[in-house]
Parts: C-alpha cells; structure tokens; sequence
C-alpha cells in the first residue's frame, strides 16, 4: 500500500513511477493520474512533495510514456522503413500487430544477446551440440517472448527474454545433446543440488547429502544426480570456477528453480497489486483477517486460533468471517481483477 500507518511511503512510491519515466526523468501527468488517482488530494499532495524532493517533475505535455509504442499503430508504415532505429520495446508492439519484418529485425538486433547465453552453456555441459545449434535455439526462446511480451507493463525486453532464450537453450540440451538423453527434471534437481554445493562449499559428500534429504532428496537419487553431473558437466567438482579468469561460479550459470525467475516477479509484481486492489473493497476487519490468515504482509500464514486470538474473538467466529469474505472475493466484480493471472 502507498500507506503506512498516517505517514507516505516513500520507496513504494518511487518504485511505482519509476517504469512510466521517461528519457529526461519526468512522469507523465496520464501516468500520474493512472498510478494516484484512487488517492484522496491530500495524499496525492504528499506525493508531488516527494517528486519534488527527489527532482521529477509532472510532464503535463506529454500525457505518457506509453503514448510512444501507441504512436506505432497510426504511423507503421514509417516506422517499417526504419526498423533498426526502433527500440525492441517497438518492435515487438509492430510484430504484434502484424508486422512481420519487425521479427527478423529483432532478431538481429539480439543476436549478441543470444550468442553470449550460447556460449556460457557451452562452457558448461560436454553436449554434442554445435555452437550455431544453440544460437538457433536461443533464438526461438527470443520469438516466444516476443509473442508474450506485454509493453503496456513498460519493463525492459532484453530483461524479459533472458529467461525465455535461457530456458530454450537448456530445454534443448537436455533432449538432443547427449548420446543417452538426459530428463529435464533431473537438470532441474541439479540446480537444486548446486545450491546446496554453493552454500555448504567445504562440506564432504556425506554432509552434503544430508542437506539434500532436506529439500526431498533419497540417498538413491541423490547418487544418480552426482554421477550425472560428472559425466554432463565440464567439470568435476560443483564448486569449481569457469572461464579464463575464474570470475564466475558454476552455479551461477545454471537455471535454478527454487529462486523465482524474471518472469515469476514480474507476474508476482502485478499479482501482488491485484489483490490489494481487491481488498481494499474490503472492510478493514476483513483485509486484516484475510491478510493473517494467508500470510499476504509477511508471508507466513496464521491460524484460525492465532487469528482469533488477535482480535479477540473465537477460531470458530474468524472461520465464519473468513467465509463470508472469501464468498465476496469470488464475486466477478472482484475476481475478474486476478482472473488472468489465475489463469496462467
């Protein structure tokens, strides 16, 4: 919330404008007015106050940065003549709308991005593959996040298509790179693997697996992942260093699954202000249980008795409350505002 308690928050404030500023660092007033303008005058004061402490000014011209990728539909032509002066932001809006050259413009205009994510794979795995084969699959994990990505949430693409071009990349390692095909899950169980390795780096084998029992590993199994990456890595030891300098650390080159991908935050992000959106239709008594009992402030999750105890009433009352609530949250009035991320 932009909220606590009387008194403004500063850095959620700053952390929502900072995507609609534009190149001379000013804030659209149809921006403004789209991130504040649920808020009261008062508090929308107390926001100006804060952009002036910080030197943002209100563009009161130029009504928003999105305006820049809208501008695309009415002049496509001029901008087809000129798509290597486009910003991959714009080339993906054209491509959506039909432009089919504005593609292979991307493409071009990300091969070295691509290229630079082949190349750390292939200082990693003893996979059959040739260079060229993995820059072609980086490549379609480019065009799939083209197909997906959303300028309107104005994040960078190159950022966003990381993890498509990566996730591509290993995808196709792990089924047509080894002479015996290697399941993806078990890269995945890698991964978790070499976080462990990471975090305990002067524990034995022994302590080490003792650390994986936790997050669910059998001694079976755990053994099968060891002989795996001894034979798929290229090299032996977990911890070991890569590249000519020793700068950068095995793990860091592997997908991990346990930490959320770009993707994940920026869905998480988006999901996060959809629900408190929702429940500030709420009664304040009914946010607050709802935000207990599901741990949505601190992420951990209270119980009905602890809830209770809380505001000083029965487990059995804030069962009942928490149902009605929760009748009101699937309400399409309220429901449709998280329907498209449920839905993913």
């Amino acid at each position: 919330m932009v909220l606590r308690g009387n008194i403004m928050n500063k850095e959620y404030v700053l952390s929502r404008i900072k995507p609609y500023l534009n190149k001379k660092s000013m804030l659209g007033e149809e921006d403004f007015n789209k991130l504040f303008a649920s808020l009261s005058m008062k508090q929308q004061y107390e926001i100006i106050n804060i952009l002036i402490e910080e030197n943002i000014e209100i563009d009161y011209e130029n009504l928003s940065i999105k305006n820049q990728n809208d501008k695309l539909t009415s002049n496509k032509n001029l901008y087809t003549a000129n798509l290597d002066k486009l910003t991959n932001e714009q080339l993906c809006v054209l491509y959506q709308q039909g432009t089919k050259e504005a593609l292979a413009a991307l493409v071009n205009k990300n091969i070295n991005l691509v290229r630079s994510r082949a190349i750390r794979c292939s200082k990693i795995y003893k996979h059959k593959l040739e260079e060229e084969d993995l820059i072609q699959y980086g490549n379609m994990g480019l065009i799939k996040a083209v197909s997906r990505f959303d300028s309107k949430r104005e994040s960078k693409f190159t950022t966003y298509c990381v993890w498509w071009i990566d996730q591509s990349i290993y995808r196709n390692i792990a089924d047509y790179g080894f002479t015996v095909r290697i399941p993806v899950h078990c890269f995945q169980d890698i991964s978790k693997l070499m976080r462990i390795f990471k975090e305990y780096p002067d524990y034995s084998k022994d302590q080490i697996f003792e650390k994986a029992k936790e997050v669910g590993f059998g001694r079976g199994k755990f053994d099968e992942l060891i002989m795996i990456t001894e034979n798929i890595l290229s090299i032996s030891s977990l911890n070991a260093f890569v590249g000519n300098m020793g700068e950068s650390e095995l793990g860091e080159f592997v997908i991990d699954e346990i930490t959320p991908t770009v993707e994940e935050e920026v869905e998480h992000d988006f999901l996060k202000d959809a629900i408190c959106s929702v429940l500030d239709t709420l009664k304040e008594r009914e946010k607050k249980i709802i935000e207990l009992r599901f741990g949505l402030k601190d992420g951990k999750e209270r119980t009905l008795e602890q809830v209770g105890i809380e505001f000083g009433v029965t487990r059995e009352r804030i069962r009942q409350i928490e149902a009605k609530v929760l009748r009101k949250l699937r309400h399409p009035s309220r429901s449709k505002k998280i329907k498209n991320f449920l839905e993913r």
